[in-house]
Order: C-alpha cells, then structure tokens, then sequence
C-alpha cells in the first residue's frame, strides 16, 4: 500500500511506525531507542528529565497516589530503569507491580522478569498485557530460520561479532550468508541490537536474552549451542595464542569484548565438558593477565585441574600447566615448580622446544628447584635458545638467572643482569618489560642495602606507569614502603602501605604475603612492638609456605624483630607470633594499619 501511495501520488509523504523496515523505495529509518536512563545517580528533580524514570514515576502514581520520587529512593528507580534497560513496556508493567511488591521486591524478582512483569491493563491488547506475551507476539513474527538464529544467540553474554554469530547460530557454518541475512533481518527487527562501530559488535537485550534462553531450552538446543559456542572461542583464542611471548596488547585488548563470553563458557565446561575447559583455560589465559584477573584465572585453573589427565592431548597438557605458573598466588611458591615440571615433562613429550625453554625457566624461578636442578635447567635453556626468538621470551632465561643469583646472595651480578636487560627493553620501546624491570631493580637494590635508591627507582616506576595492571602496582607500592622505612621515612611508608592494601585486596590479595615482613617493620617503627610480633608469626607462615624465600626482605625482618625482642619478654613474643600464624588477609591489613598509639607492654 505505501509502494502504491508514494508511486501514484505527488508530494505525498507517509509517517510509519512499525516493528521492521517496509524496505521500499526512497524509505528512510529512523530507529526508535530505548528510553533515556541516568548512567550515575543524580538528584531526584535531575532524574525526572530522563524518558524512563519520567515514565516509571508516572505509572507507579497512577498505580500508588501515595508513590513519589525523593533523593532516598531515586538511585532504586534508576537502577531499576537500568535493569529494564529503558524498555517503556517493561518499565510500565513493572510500575504496576509497586504496590505488591515495594521497590526492593520488584529488584530481588527481576531475575524471573517474565513472571514479574505481566498484570498490564485489561483493556490493552493481549500482548502488552505481560513482557511475555509481547516477546512471543514478536518472534511468531519471525520465520523458523529467524527463530532458530534468534534463541541460540541467546547464549552470548556480553555481546558477540559477526565471526562469532556465523558459528554458534547457523544450521551449516559453512553458509555464513545464510546467518547473515538472518541477522540483517533480526536487527531491523529491533531484536538484536548493534553499536555502530566500523566493526560492528552485537547483542540482544537482556528480556530478550532470556526469551531466546527459554526458547532455547523448549528446542532442548541449550547444551549443544553452548558447546559450539566453546568451541568457537577455543578456535578464536587458538588462531591468536601465538605464545605469551608473540601477543600484542594491542591484539589482547581485541578480545576484551569477549571475557564474559569466556566467563560463562568456562562455567558451562566445568558442569559439561572438562576436557574443553583444560584447552580453553590454557588458550585464553593471555586475556586474564593482560586484563590483570590473576585471582579470577587462578580459580579457573584451579577448576579444571582434575580433568588433566593422560587423556588430555600433551601440548594441550603442556600448556595447561605451564600458563597456571602466572597465576599462583605467591611467585615464589613452590608450587611454581611443581606445575613447571610437570610442564617441561609434557613439552619434551610434544617436541615442543619453545615451550620447554619456558617451562624451564619458571622452575628455576619458583622457590621449589634445588640450586644444583637450576643451574642444570639455564645450561638447557642455554642450549635450547634460537636467536630469532622474541626479546620478551628471551627475557625468561634473564629473569630465571636472577632468581638463582637472589638465592645465592650475588645480588650485584642480579644488578648488573638487570641494567643491561632495562637498557635493552628500553631501545625497543617495550614498555611492560621496562616496569618489570624496574620491579626487580627496585627489589635487587634493597637487598644490596641502598634503601634510598631503592626508593627512587620506585617512586620513578610509579610515576610511569600508574596505569600499569595491579601486580605491578602492589609489587612497586610494596617495594616503596620497604625502602622508606629502612630509611625511617615512616609517615610516607603509611601511605605507600595504604595504597597496597587497596590494590591487592581489589586483587584477592595478590602478592600480600611476600611483604608480610614490611608490615612487620611498619608496626616496629610506629612503636607498636604487640602488633610486630603478630605479623612476625604471619610472615613466618607464609614464608614456610614460600619454602623461606624472603630474598630482599631479610634486612627488614632482622630490624623488626630486634625491634620486638627490646620491647618485649621472650614468652610474650612467642605467645604474639602463635596468634600471628592464625591471622587471615583482613586481619593483617586491619593490624598493620591500626592505631600508631598502641601501648607497651613488655
């Protein structure tokens, strides 16, 4: 009828709202958004110039007279508003459900939305009487293909790519033109949603989401989509894993988009698919430490363990084992060691010369190698070198070497290895591997006593690189406090130690116990000797665990605990050290941190 009217008709113009494109000629779009929402908390009269916080505000007054919006309850409103993601149908049949339910209930049963949201006025036309009934008058508007596309993206949390729709969705993932089109069609049909961007991504509304989930189920599709899904990232994270040693962060950074999609996939392979999951883990674990998720992969990791068996593939194995290294809680576990060999056995299996080399060299580093096993290894690492592999990989003999001069007390031949190292990461503009650098200069430094070096090339690496991911942070704001108060600067040792805690607590407490003989000095230096000997039998635990390496730490706990033994009795400090040992990470932030005016009592 509009083709007829536009074509026999002069200077006629049509205004249509409808749910797709009339696709005839001359139309123009114009696509109808959501409703505004505030994207942070604003004042209640703010909040009111908003569509959808204007609207629910309406609809609950009509449904309460006694409802009004006040700064108390408009950060509940905005977040529910956000939660229906400005949807005007779901907003106004949520409106009506105030009165039932308050605005806490409403929150707390959204995760059931198409039960919650229905109750709509008798007199509207059936599908806008519930949610429910208005997404499935729209998807008996799609055809068996569309409906077919549409559930099994359901499984995509957190958007996905073209790349990623053509093999998860389509019937062949040879014909991606045939989920293409399907795709077209689902967007104009306001279905799925697309960011604009020259690489567009995509993703379905959360209603929908759960829509295309329980249609999914109705279909029984949902285990079988969510193993191409997997699949599909394993492929994706495969076809880029060129070795920790050869990804970009520019090129780790592409897959940021996709870490929910990570998230809920490694989730479904630990119920379904173990196997999976062990390949998966070791494919994407770049991701988890460019994004700085160490705690997060280290349950990950921990999560699959039991599934590496011989049935598992050696290379896959191999690197299973070798990535979990970086994501042990302490570096200087020896639990490193254990994962490294298991890593190099299963390398030699596979004939993988490359990541032998760096298996090897995470033995050495770890606190488990005996001397005599680590000088062994550098002379196979030796062996095993090519000259045209990358500098960062090269780098993994450098930093094993270092490990064994710091057990072996040649902490100037350390500083050496690490100024050449700095020079040369510095010429090819390597940014990550200068502050590593930095972070083991700083560290060396302190163990050859020069605590007021020690704490400029902290404060230098901070300055250049506040930006950089936690550890880095933590190691450097830790290393900053040792070196300040070897030189008795205790005030600014306070603010170093406040900013640690923050960002290794925001980190599960990534690196907390390799400076637990700092807190100690801390507490010795503000006069607090009660709390040194507590967090002297906290260090002792841990750096039992850590097999006793302290390496450049061991000046600071002589001084805090001659510091102890002036103040106190003998009996007293063992008494301290034993409640010490049973002290967790909040405990020992919360005493090292305590009051300076704690009193003596010897």
């Amino acid at each position: 009828m509009a083709q007829a009217i536009l074509t026999g008709c002069d200077d006629v113009r049509m205004l249509v709202t409808s749910q797709a494109a009339l696709k005839v000629e001359g139309e123009r779009l114009f696509r109808l958004g959501a409703l505004a929402v505030p994207v942070t908390e604003i004042s209640a009269d703010m909040a009111l110039g908003y569509g959808a916080v204007a609207l629910f505000v309406d609809q609950a007054k009509a449904a309460d007279r006694s409802f009004s919006l006040n700064d108390s309850n408009v950060g509940s409103v905005i977040a529910l508003c956000c939660r229906l993601e400005g949807n005007a149908l779901a907003i106004k049949l949520a409106a009506a459900r105030l009165p039932l339910l308050g605005l806490p209930g409403l929150h707390a049963r959204l995760a059931e939305r198409f039960k919650v949201l229905g109750g709509g006025p008798r007199t509207a036309p059936v599908r806008q009487q519930t949610l429910l009934s208005a997404m499935e008058w729209s998807h008996g508007l799609l055809s068996a293909q569309e409906q077919a596309v549409f559930r099994r993206l359901g499984v995509f949390s957190g958007g996905f790519s073209i790349d990623l729709a053509v093999a998860v969705a389509g019937d062949d993932p040879h014909d991606e033109w045939a989920v293409l089109d399907v795709l077209q069609e689902l967007t104009d049909r306001s279905f799925v949603m697309t960011d604009g961007q020259d690489a567009p991504r995509y993703r379905l509304l959360e209603s929908a989401r759960e829509y295309a989930l329980l249609k999914l189920d109705e279909a029984r599709e949902r285990n079988l989509t969510h193993e191409r899904q997997a699949r599909a990232l394993l492929l994706l994270f495969e076809q880029s894993y060129e070795g920790p040693w050869g990804s970009s962060r520019y090129r780790l950074a592409q897959f940021k988009p996709e870490l929910d999609n990570l998230r809920l996939t490694l989730d479904w392979c630990a119920e379904n698919d173990p196997p999976l999951g062990v390949a998966l883990i070791g494919a994407s674990s770049e991701l988890f430490l460019h994004l700085s998720l160490r705690y997060e992969a280290r349950r990950r990791f921990a999560m699959f363990e039991p599934s590496v068996t011989s049935a598992i593939p050696p290379a896959t194995a191999a690197r299973y084992w070798q990535r979990r290294c970086l994501f042990v809680f302490n570096y200087r576990s020896p639990l490193v060691y254990d994962f490294a060999v298991k890593a190099t056995g299963l390398h030699r299996k596979a004939g993988d010369e490359s990541g032998l080399y760096t298996a090897l060299g995470y033995a050495v580093m770890s606190a488990g190698a005996p001397v005599d096993e680590s000088r062994a290894m550098l002379v196979e690492m030796e062996r095993l070198e090519h000259s045209d592999w990358p500098f960062n990989q090269l780098q993994v003999r450098m930093f094993a070497q270092l490990s064994l001069f710091g057990r072996e007390g040649r902490h100037l031949e350390s500083r050496s290895l690490i100024e050449t190292a700095l020079s040369c990461a510095t010429a090819r503009g390597l940014k990550r591997w200068v502050a590593v650098c930095m972070m083991f200069l700083t560290d060396t430094t302190l163990a050859l006593g020069d605590a007021e070096e020690a704490v400029r090339f902290a404060r230098e690496a901070l300055a250049g690189n506040r930006l950089s991911p936690g550890p880095f942070i933590i190691s450097m704001t830790g290393g900053l406090a040792a070196g300040l108060l070897l030189q008795g600067r205790v005030a600014e040792a306070r603010l170093a130690l406040v900013e640690f805690f923050e960002a290794s607590r925001s980190r599960e407490w990534d690196y907390l116990s390799v400076f637990a003989d700092v807190f100690a000095l801390f507490a010795a230096r503000e006069g607090r000797p009660e709390t040194a000997a507590r967090l002297i039998g906290y260090s002792d635990k841990v750096n039992q665990l850590s097999a006793g390496m302290r390496v450049s730490h061991d000046r600071v706990l002589l001084l805090a605990k001659a510091a102890v033994e002036a103040a106190l009795e003998r009996s007293a400090i063992e008494r301290l050290m034993v409640d010490g040992h049973s002290m967790d990470e909040e405990d020992v932030c919360a005493v090292t941190l305590g009051d300076a005016g704690e009193s003596r009592r010897v």
